[in-house]
């Protein structure tokens, strides 16, 4: 894969080795909180099903403009946080080869 470009989710997805977690900041748990229980679970059933397939959901039309703003946020975090982990593991496989002289294995 090319490191200049931004990954997708689904790309991370599909990968062997892939994050396991990802930030979920205060701020996307006041987001939450303002949301009823019944909004609030859709929007958690809704990011972890983007974080573990790639996926938006096909029923985010029918979100509220606050579980929408919910999810759009919580999104943001997860992929900035899977683009963050994806340069820490490419960075360093390259100070791998530069130090190993290329000994290392992908």
């Amino acid at each position: 894969m090319d490191k200049t470009k931004e990954i997708t989710m689904k790309e991370f997805a599909e990968m062997d080795k892939r994050p396991q977690y990802f930030n979920f900041f205060l701020e996307s748990c006041e987001t939450l909180a303002m949301l009823d229980n019944e909004g609030a679970g859709k929007v958690i059933h809704a990011i972890a099903d983007y974080f573990i397939d790639g996926d938006t959901p096909e029923d985010l039309p029918t979100f509220t403009k606050s579980e929408r703003r919910a999810y759009n946020r919580i999104k943001r975090g997860c992929d900035d946080s899977c683009a963050l982990w994806y340069a820490k593991v490419t960075g360093g496989k390259e100070g791998a080869r530069k130090r190993w002289c290329g000994k290392t294995e992908e």
